[in-house]
């Protein structure tokens, strides 16, 4: 226990830096762009197809180039037992309708996030100078664009917002990049991991 005492939560992640589009730590650097997803259950057998070959064309053209999946929920657990907590002991009938409604509107935007899909593309970028990084993931916009993708770099929040999901963080919530009494006490990472 006394080995972590005195180390922030980004240091005991090895994280450096968080930019648009990429993140800096201690194991290297790494690029990432989220990839719109077109409505293919309206595209023919074929042109699925056609999609599906230029997507692993991409794929082909780059070194070690990730796909990630994500779903598009947020985590409205926090809500959602609030308002089982207050069903329970409220006693006004008015009251409970109003709360088991807000509890059913609740539950209806948490299944249709569910079935969103977004796809974000890891590119690594070690051992590149920062330009050579942005010209790297350029180059990958521009491959992406040429074979009808929608490429986008997330921005800073997003990519607070990912890991923040990473560790289970609910989204619902602002993601400081600050807490504390001081400046710079604890970081965004701190708030998200603690720091044993």
């Amino acid at each position: 226990m006394k080995l972590f005492r005195h180390k922030s939560t980004r240091d005991l992640l090895g994280v450096h830096e968080i930019s648009d589009g990429r993140v800096v730590t201690a194991h290297g650097e790494r690029g990432f762009l989220f990839l719109s997803p077109t409505n293919t259950s309206v595209l023919s057998r074929e042109a699925m197809a056609e999609r599906i070959e230029a997507l692993a064309g991409v794929f082909k053209s780059l070194d070690s180039l990730e796909l990630i999946c994500l779903d598009a929920s947020e985590s409205f657990t926090g809500n959602q037992v609030f308002l089982r907590r207050r069903l329970e002991e409220e006693t006004v009938p008015q009251i409970r309708d109003l709360l088991a409604r807000d509890a059913a509107h609740l539950e209806e935007i948490r299944l249709g996030t569910i079935s969103s899909r977004r796809f974000l593309l890891s590119i690594p970028l070690d051992g590149l100078s920062h330009r050579e990084a942005l010209a790297c993931l350029d180059r990958t916009e521009q491959l992406l664009q040429e074979r009808g993708f929608r490429p986008r770099r997330p921005d800073r929040e997003e990519l607070k917002g990912l890991m923040a999901l990473y560790f289970a963080r609910d989204l619902s919530q602002e993601l400081p990049d600050l807490d504390g009494g001081l400046a710079g006490e604890k970081d965004f990472l701190d708030l998200i991991a603690p720091a044993a």
